[in-house]
């Protein structure tokens, strides 16, 4: 039978193990070696080691062979700080998918003792998970903070670092007030506890927790001028990069700029910070994120540039057979089409959901569909199976990345059109009454 075991359950079912029995597990290692084929119920624990966090609910604990996240349901009311060395006993289960839950019924402290002083380290050992149950420094530049989705009172700092993004978790009870856009660019030092991702986000790479604001440290504030140029003593590459262009269109939540230099660039602004209209001429400053097939920025703070005239694209009509197909072979999609002005003709689908607003249509021809990307414009979508020509900037879309694979792959085209002017009804549907 394969059971789903929910927390409740576990507890439930670890519970009712007989406080007698055999330990058979004294180590974190063989906490760790445990299969789901050899267990059918509750096995017994018995571990002595230092606890890395105060008295709560989840406690990581380590000894000389490795590091566990324990659940915090002792019998005994004993408070503990981190680094104390503690005897916990207890029962575990390993669940089909071999996520291990490990609840403490009794706890013992042995020994106080100062909780191990952090160790500085890349971003890279931090996320390969080399330091998980570790304290450790990690220096970098915060591009962005966000609230928890499963849980509001954990906030998220994004941490750039030259070997990847390292994230950190706070939680509201320790930072209450705290300010954290103030750290958005601004080079900072996190310091914490290494652990492993639990719970739904278990198999994501490991992270570290914060426990107060003495944990971050700004070695060198944001920059008062986004805009303003780099100082090169410090980590250029890490922050914001700046550019100037024209607006192409805008969604819901980007825009689609080409530079002066003929780059196609997706700006995502920061929070509190409105996208410019299609037409502008601008500069924007935002965190560089390359995907293979244009470059992203995000976090993006942008600034008119009314002195700065960048000459207007000027749209090309092409038919739906030109966009999936290539001068050197005799299928694919035609990538020479990605991030411009185009102009394209067809007939009106079922409207296609929109992961921002649900203001989305489909567009038909030669048997192919796009989706027409209305979430930045008040405008009235167009009737199914009307005749339409639209518009706007061709973006081609891509499946997430994955490390086992070595190019991103294609899904479908999308086209922003850039004002509401840009949808034009060639031909009312048949059933269509004015």
């Amino acid at each position: 039978m394969d059971l789903r075991f929910t927390p409740a359950l576990l507890f439930l079912l670890t519970a009712s193990a007989s406080a007698g029995a055999e330990v058979c597990v004294r180590s974190v290692a063989e906490a760790l070696a445990v299969s789901p084929e050899e267990t059918s119920g509750p096995l017994p624990f018995e571990l002595t080691g230092t606890t890395l966090s105060d008295t709560y609910r989840i406690i990581p604990f380590c000894d000389e062979t490795g590091g566990i996240v324990l659940e915090n349901s002792q019998t005994n009311d004993v408070s503990w700080k981190a680094g104390d060395l503690m005897r916990v006993r207890g029962d575990m289960i390993v669940n089909p998918e071999e996520r291990r839950f490990a609840f403490v019924r009794h706890a013992e402290i042995l020994e106080r003792r100062p909780p191990p002083a952090p160790a500085e380290v890349p971003g890279s050992e931090i996320l390969d998970g080399r330091r998980d149950f570790q304290f450790v420094t990690v220096r970098g530049v915060v591009q962005g903070t966000l609230t928890d989705d499963l849980d509001p009172h954990f906030t998220w700092i994004a941490l750039r670092t030259p070997n990847g993004v390292v994230m950190g978790a706070a939680h509201d009870s320790s930072f209450i007030g705290y300010d954290w856009r103030r750290l958005i660019d601004a080079e900072v030092s996190l310091t914490g506890l290494c652990r492993p991702a639990s719970g739904w986000r278990h198999g994501f790479q490991s992270h570290v927790i914060l426990n107060s604001p003495r944990g971050v440290r700004i070695l060198r504030p944001q920059p008062d001028d986004p805009f303003a140029p780099y100082d090169r003593q410090t980590m250029p590459a890490l922050h914001r990069r700046r550019l100037s262009g024209r607006v192409l269109a805008s969604t819901a939540t980007r825009c689609y700029l080409r530079t002066s230099g003929g780059r196609f660039v997706e700006a995502e602004a920061a929070d509190g910070i409105a996208l410019p209209p299609a037409g502008s001429s601008l500069s924007v400053a935002g965190f560089a994120e390359p995907d293979g097939t244009r470059l992203r920025l995000t976090e993006a703070v942008f600034r008119l540039e009314t002195h700065r005239a960048i000459p207007e694209a000027l749209p090309q009509k092409v038919a739906f057979g030109q966009l999936f197909e290539r001068k050197s072979a005799s299928r694919g999609i035609n990538t020479d089409l990605h991030g411009t002005l185009v102009t394209l003709g067809g007939r009106v689908s079922a409207s296609v959901p929109d992961a921002t607003s649900g203001r989305s249509f489909g567009l038909t021809g030669d048997n192919r569909l796009i989706v027409i990307d209305c979430s930045g414009l008040d405008v009235a979508l167009p009737p199914d199976a009307a005749v339409v020509d639209v518009t706007g900037v061709l973006l081609a879309e891509f499946e997430p990345a994955r490390p086992s694979i070595a190019f991103p792959v294609f899904r479908t085209f999308k086209l922003g059109p850039r004002s509401p002017a840009d949808i034009r009804i060639v031909a009312r549907p048949p059933w269509w009454t004015p």
